[in-house]
């Protein structure tokens, strides 16, 4: 593989190590050993290598009985699946995701990554799954959604992809909700057209703009990445992102500070933006943010919700806290006994902490 050194380097006892393209073995955040010559990324469990960072067209190989059910912090399982390695655009001025896993794109059969699925859902009970690919292809996702449909299995995924014409095609995205997606991340990063051609992310913000609406309307949760003080951005591109995130009514962003990666064409880019900028502007975005998932607190009002308790409440007595099927923080009646649980719920009211207040159904 990309690394066969490390079947060398793995340790009697159970660690999980991380190899990226330096070459340095991290257990944890500790160093553990240093390999010049190990390029790409590989995975141990219980000191067993069990991926060189190459999905391959064969089976699936790993061993969910190695979890505990009683340590497991969800009601349910969930798997993470690898269909692709690296990512097929590979064109972005400021990633540096080539050089961790190299300039070739591979992906394998949608049939296989099926057969994985029922496998784990035969042999662990397992139905959902979180894809860790950089980006999913909407070709792949083509395939991929009618086949998963004719299985008639119950499956619920994720994904990253990229804002594509392709998503827009009529019924694509309705496809892939009827296949079992819930949610999609997304790298939008500007809503500044100048800025998106300047980081060569190759799409039109008013392609993405109606990709939001259609995975809306298909019941597709999405998930929004942004990036503040890019090399050139000025106050007017700013502003053009905090309009579009806006008028888009995100509830949910994550909002990063651009940053210079090593050998990425954007690190030598003229007209940096200072950092007390680039931190001022990532603030702004999340006073954005907070606003905007008040008002969608409040749409939840009178609607049944379905929680994953989590915790007792830090703040009141007698009450827990968890998230809903709609990715909302809820605050609810209960104790210890119903932690780890999945509860119906009808939204009554918001807090001033930001938790949607609800009473058990």
């Amino acid at each position: 593989g990309e690394a066969p050194e490390l079947l060398e380097l793995a340790p009697p006892h159970p660690v999980d190590l991380h190899v990226f393209v330096d070459g340095i073995v991290r257990q944890g955040v500790r160093i553990v050993h240093a390999q010049p010559h190990a390029v790409g990324t590989a995975f141990a469990f219980q000191g067993r290598l069990v991926d060189d960072g190459i999905p391959a067209d064969g089976p699936y190989d790993f061993e969910f009985t190695l979890y505990d059910d009683a340590t497991y912090l969800v009601p349910e399982r969930i798997a993470p699946l690898l269909a692709t390695r690296t990512c097929y655009w590979n064109k972005c001025r400021f990633c540096d995701i080539s050089y961790a896993y190299g300039k070739g794109h591979r992906w394998r059969s949608p049939e296989r990554v099926l057969e994985d699925m029922r496998t784990l859902y035969e042999s662990a009970g397992i139905r959902v799954f979180k894809f860790v690919d950089e980006c999913l292809p909407p070709t792949f996702l083509r395939r991929f959604a009618p086949i998963v449909q004719e299985s008639r299995l119950p499956f619920l995924w994720e994904c990253c992809a990229r804002y594509e014409r392709q998503f827009t095609t009529p019924g694509f995205l309705r496809s892939l909700a009827a296949a079992g997606c819930r949610s999609i991340y997304f790298g939008l990063e500007s809503g500044s057209q100048r800025l998106i051609d300047s980081m060569n992310k190759g799409f039109k913000v008013d392609d993405a703009a109606l990709i939001q609406k259609l995975a809306a309307e298909a019941g597709i949760v999405t998930h929004v990445f942004l990036l503040t003080g890019f090399p050139g951005e000025t106050d007017e591109d700013f502003e053009r992102t905090c309009q579009v995130v806006r008028e888009e009514g995100f509830s949910k962003i994550h909002a990063f500070p651009f940053s210079p990666r090593l050998g990425t064409l954007a690190a030598d880019m003229p007209d940096m933006i200072p950092k007390s900028v680039k931190s001022d502007r990532s603030k702004h975005l999340m006073a954005i943010e907070r606003e905007l998932r008040m008002e969608y607190f409040e749409s939840l009002i009178g609607r049944s919700l379905r929680v994953l308790v989590e915790s007792p409440s830090e703040i009141h007595v007698d009450r827990v806290v968890g998230t809903s099927c709609r990715y909302a923080p809820v605050e609810l009646p209960g104790g210890l006994q119903v932690c780890g649980k999945l509860v119906d719920v009808l939204a009554n009211a918001v807090t001033d902490d930001q938790y949607v207040e609800a009473l058990p159904l």
